[in-house]
């Protein structure tokens, strides 16, 4: 009986998990290595071959098809313009994609960890997030930034 009862919750959770960023708003502040704009920005660090960073892309342009005061940029940890077209292709015209100009720093600012998200707002780094850690309240932080 109580492998009945639980099995489907089992099941569910297995399918959509409850992420510990859904609870709680861990972020960490890093090292700014590069310059921001002053309009609060959402950038979301990527690498060219991560499943995950390509996961985002449908996230991110819901997004901003909720929100559409959200500024979003895409930076692609690369060292040639090759790997921004998957990005470019796949995510809205409103979400910038660049290269960045000094990948060690940007990886050093993800904490190694990607995809990672950086909130910044008047040329700051307000908090930053890796992908765990990116759930309902970090991004009820960025809309209420963005407004």
């Amino acid at each position: 009986m109580t492998i009945l009862a639980i099995l489907p919750f089992g099941i569910y959770f297995a399918i959509y998990p409850i992420y510990s960023g859904d609870f709680v708003n861990n972020h960490y502040s890093p090292e700014k290595l590069s310059s921001f704009p002053k309009k609060t920005l959402l950038t979301v660090v990527v690498l060219p071959g991560c499943p995950y960073c390509h996961e985002t892309i449908r996230f991110m342009n819901e997004l901003l098809e909720r929100e559409p005061n959200l500024n979003i940029r895409y930076m692609v940890v690369a060292e040639t313009n090759a790997p921004l077209l998957p990005f470019r292709k796949n995510l809205s015209k409103r979400i910038k994609v660049e290269k960045s100009p000094k990948p060690k720093d940007w990886i050093v600012m993800a904490k190694g960890g990607f995809p990672s998200m950086i909130l910044s707002e008047n040329h700051q780094i307000v908090h930053a997030w890796e992908n765990d850690q990116f759930g309902v309240r970090a991004i009820d932080e960025i809309i209420k930034r963005s407004k």
